[in-house]
């Protein structure tokens, strides 16, 4: 399989087997992105073909995002979301995970007032909880994934994490608290993808 993304790069992907159990499935997923290396692609991986896919975005800040909704031959339909519109998004984004679309959240910028220090390449770094604040009330699965540039940047290695399902208890005063052995998980994902391919 090939995508165009202002050039042609072949695609290829691992660790996806049950990722494509949960796109077959029809319901909603949220895609966890990074910004690392080409993450625009991820919105362009070949299981996601036929399925519409919604992405929470600042509205005019991210031109690669607007690279990416310009791409040639990605085989799905882009929406977007945008943060700063009424009450940041969130319930257009509920609406998107309901009806059974693929939302793409960035995992590692943290806009938010209150969001978690984890420790990250042995520095403490905050990370946003939206995702799983999302995932949690949705009861939809969280999936990381990383895009690989190999062999001469001619193949994009679509890289895929173990799934994760956040709980919690959503009148707890720990609720926070309760969500951070899943972003910890995801925060590790990172971290190893950074130590593969550290350029």
């Amino acid at each position: 399989a090939a995508i165009n993304i202002g050039y042609e790069y072949s695609i290829s992907s691992e660790n996806d087997a049950e990722v494509q159990d949960l796109v077959k499935s029809g319901r909603g997923i949220i895609m966890l992105t990074s910004h690392f290396g080409p993450w625009q692609a991820a919105m362009s991986a070949g299981l996601m073909r036929g399925r519409n896919v919604a992405i929470m975005a600042q509205r005019g800040q991210n031109p690669n995002v607007d690279k990416m909704m310009a791409a040639k031959n990605i085989g799905v339909s882009i929406n977007n979301i945008f943060t700063d519109d009424f009450f940041g998004g969130i319930l257009d984004a509920m609406s998107a995970v309901e009806r059974g679309d693929i939302l793409c959240i960035m995992g590692d910028r943290c806009r938010e007032k209150e969001g978690i220090v984890i420790d990250f390449l042995g520095e403490p770094a905050r990370f946003p909880l939206t995702a799983f604040y999302l995932a949690e009330k949705c009861a939809c699965p969280i999936v990381p994934i990383f895009v690989f540039r190999e062999r001469r940047h001619d193949n994009l290695l679509f890289h895929f994490g173990k799934p994760l399902r956040p709980e919690s208890n959503a009148q707890s005063p720990h609720r926070r608290e309760s969500l951070r052995p899943y972003l910890a998980a995801y925060a590790a994902e990172l971290e190893a993808a950074s130590r593969r391919f550290p350029f």
